[in-house]
């Protein structure tokens, strides 16, 4: 009975035992943005700050400003270009135009623009999971521990350092 006791005692402490402790590490997490594509339009100019691809359409100039949006330039005058107005959509990093109509990513998602009117786009459609990624998934020039991207949470618009428990996504550069 005595063995019994002491061998029912250490059952129940090995199967209270934690396995491991938790891996609390530094790294970085996504910071995500939901964003309504539906209700694209025109917003008041606002300065550049980090250009990047740009498109000509007729007399105008769609300038990317990364993971911002699209400064609208009107280019008439190519000695004196004008910033008209901008179309706020995070993370968009590619574009192009053909008869008044704009292609851009978000994210994974092809989005379509009326811009007949480059006064007043409006959004015509858009069409899920058409690219396979275009996010970084990995924090850019980083080598450590980082959280695993969730496509259900929106798109990742940048990546902040934080504690991280039990990380699944590690990289070494």
């Amino acid at each position: 009975m005595k063995y019994l006791l002491s061998f029912g005692i250490l059952f129940l402490m090995v199967g209270c035992h934690k396995d491991s402790e938790d891996l609390i590490v530094d790294g970085f997490a996504p910071v995500y943005i939901v964003y309504d594509v539906t209700k694209i339009k025109n917003e008041k100019p606002k300065p550049l700050i980090s250009g990047t691809n740009f498109i000509l359409y007729k007399t105008y100039i769609l300038l990317i400003e990364k993971n911002e949006g699209i400064h609208i330039v009107d280019n008439s005058n190519p000695a004196l270009p004008s910033f008209i107005s901008f179309i706020a959509l995070p993370s968009v990093q590619h574009l192009t135009a053909s008869e008044d109509v704009l292609y851009v990513n978000y994210g994974k998602d092809l989005v379509i623009v009326d811009i007949s009117n480059i006064n007043n786009v409006k959004f015509l459609s858009s069409v899920k999971g058409f690219f396979s990624t275009d996010q970084e998934v990995i924090p850019p020039d980083f080598s450590g521990y980082f959280e695993c991207i969730d496509d259900n949470k929106g798109v990742v618009k940048t990546w902040e350092k934080k504690k991280l428990v039990n990380p699944r996504c590690r990289t070494v550069i």
